[in-house]
């Protein structure tokens, strides 16, 4: 989940997500959302639907949004320099446009550093930083769970499907 600075206390949050129909990610979220804090209007809608509004950058009545709920895989989060969630560099940060230059400072001195526990307390600043300044928030994790037939041979093992290599047997 995304949360521009704005989604603080008593604003209106625009949750959107790609979701369309019964939608228990989403769900999830607007519980925790709402325990009293924020006023959430949540937007499940089709997948290019989604792209479209979440490039915007309108204001909320405009058709701008405020919170993006979305998922990455762990592959994808395993390093601060390739965490798409808390790069801060503003405009060229991902969907959000999360802006803060502590975190930026504290990725570049992470990327430099060759010291594994170093890198350890620059990771657990950066984490901190960004959870204070609400630029990423995990709700929590799944795992989708995958079958193959046993009639198939080739299939790679990834975080993501991939249909390639398959071959029946």
């Amino acid at each position: 989940m995304l949360i521009y600075p704005s989604s603080f206390p008593e604003a209106l949050c625009v949750a959107i997500a790609p979701f369309p129909g019964v939608n228990v990610p989403l769900r999830r979220c607007m519980r925790v959302m709402t325990s009293g804090l924020l006023q959430v209007i949540a937007l499940a809608m089709d997948w290019s639907t989604m792209l479209t509004r979440r490039a915007k950058k309108d204001p909320i009545d405009q058709g701008g949004w405020n919170l993006l709920h979305t998922w990455a895989t762990g592959a994808d989060l395993l390093s601060p320099m390739t965490h798409f969630f808390v790069a801060a560099n503003c405009d060229k940060a991902w969907f959000g446009w999360y802006c803060d230059p502590k975190v930026e400072e504290l990725r570049e001195q992470w990327a430099r550093s060759t010291d594994a526990a170093r890198q350890k307390q620059l990771g657990e600043a950066i984490q901190r930083q960004v959870y204070a300044t609400t630029g990423y928030y995990p709700l929590g994790q799944f795992v989708l769970p995958t079958a193959y037939n046993a009639r198939l041979s080739g299939v790679i093992v990834s975080p993501v499907a991939i249909f390639w290599n398959i071959q029946k047997k």
